[in-house]
C-alpha cells in the first residue's frame, strides 16, 4: 500500500478562467448605455449588459462605475427648515445639471478633444 494522502490522490490543478468580457468592452458599452439611460444604477446596468449578451457581475460592474465610467448621478433629498425630507425645488435640478455637465466634458476628453 502506498502512503499518500486521499486530498493528494484527488487533487486537481485550479486553472484559471479567461474571462469573456474584457473590462475595456464593459467600459465602452456602460458609457453608451449611460448616455442613453443617464439614471440607471449599477443593478439596473448590469440588467442591460445581460440583456445584451454580456456575461458579467454586478461586483464588476459597480467597480468600473466607481471608477469614473458610467458612474450613476448623485440626487439627494436634503431636509431645509421645515420641509421634512422634501427636496427643494432646485436641488434636484441642480444635480441633475451639474453630472449632464460632467458627463458631457467627461465624453470629450475621453474623445481625444483638444484642451
Amino acid at each position: 500500500m502506498i502512503e499518500l494522502a486521499r486530498r493528494s490522490y484527488y487533487y486537481r490543478p485550479v486553472v484559471p478562467r479567461k474571462r469573456d468580457v474584457e473590462d475595456a468592452d464593459i467600459r465602452d458599452r456602460l458609457e453608451a448605455l449611460a448616455l442613453e439611460f443617464p439614471r440607471y444604477g449599477y443593478r439596473r446596468m448590469t440588467a442591460q449588459l445581460r440583456a445584451d449578451g454580456l456575461r458579467v457581475n454586478h461586483k464588476r460592474v459597480l467597480r468600473i462605475m466607481r471608477q469614473g465610467h458610467g458612474a450613476p448621478c448623485p440626487l439627494s433629498v436634503r431636509s431645509g427648515a421645515g420641509t421634512s425630507g422634501r427636496p427643494t425645488a432646485n436641488t434636484a435640478c441642480r444635480y441633475i445639471r451639474t453630472c449632464i455637465a460632467t458627463r458631457f466634458l467627461v465624453s470629450l476628453i475621453g474623445s481625444g478633444w483638444p484642451t
